[in-house]
């Protein structure tokens, strides 16, 4: 089992890696075959192919894409929780539910 210090780096690593710096492949390294994620203006997203491709569309539509941290990670057990901030201009569609889409 993974300490809680342990779990905290490895989303502090997911969220720096794969969205502050868009790099998808970091889903290969951290992320089990079975990943899901929901996002609200995207809806699920099943495994790592389905991750990479979401960010690469999510990416292209805000090419300014940015990311604060509002607090610090909370962890317990094997949860941890981040809460961030995303800016960015809307250029093409990467959402069902944005208006350019």
């Amino acid at each position: 089992m993974t300490s809680i210090e342990e779990n905290k780096n490895i989303v502090l690593k997911y969220m720096v890696e794969y969205w502050a710096k868009g790099n998808a492949d970091i889903v290969d390294e951290i992320c089990a075959p079975d990943y899901h994620m929901y996002y609200p203006l995207g809806g699920s997203i099943d495994g790592r192919p389905a991750a990479k491709s979401f960010l690469t569309r999510f990416q292209s539509s805000f090419p300014d894409l940015s990311y604060t941290f509002l607090a610090s990670l909370i962890a317990e057990g094997d949860y941890v929780v981040a809460r961030w901030e995303g800016t960015g201009t809307h250029t093409g569609p990467a959402c069902t539910d944005l208006p350019g889409d």
